[in-house]
């Protein structure tokens, strides 16, 4: 199940004692996962349960999830801060001012 979103580091104590017996039931899994930062996260892994049958799709909640830069794919900044961002420079056109709130053209152009 974790390893579709990442690779599992370490569970809590009950998520671990549920895995190791094969009874029991709890309502939520606790499990520190590392996660590759140029994929996106997940909201829901699929887990096929034997004893059932069947496959059943379970809700992924994430405790925080921090700032992640779109251009970069690093987590830590978003992309207006991002230092590998390409800025553009989009052409002036200097034959129009700004004056007073309104636009201006020169005469003659």
């Amino acid at each position: 199940m974790v390893s579709s979103i990442g690779v599992p580091i370490i569970m809590d104590r009950m998520t671990t004692s549920i895995c190791e017996k094969p009874y029991g039931r709890a309502s939520f899994a606790r499990v520190l996962v590392e996660i590759d930062s140029k994929k996106a996260l997940v909201d829901n892994v699929e887990l096929w349960y034997e004893s059932l049958g069947k496959i059943l799709r379970l809700r992924v909640e994430y405790t925080w999830v921090p700032p992640r830069c779109e251009e970069c794919k690093v987590y830590g900044h978003y992309v207006s801060e991002c230092v590998k961002k390409v800025n553009t420079v989009s052409k002036v056109n200097k034959d129009v001012k700004q004056v007073g709130g309104r636009r201006r053209v020169k005469p003659g152009v």
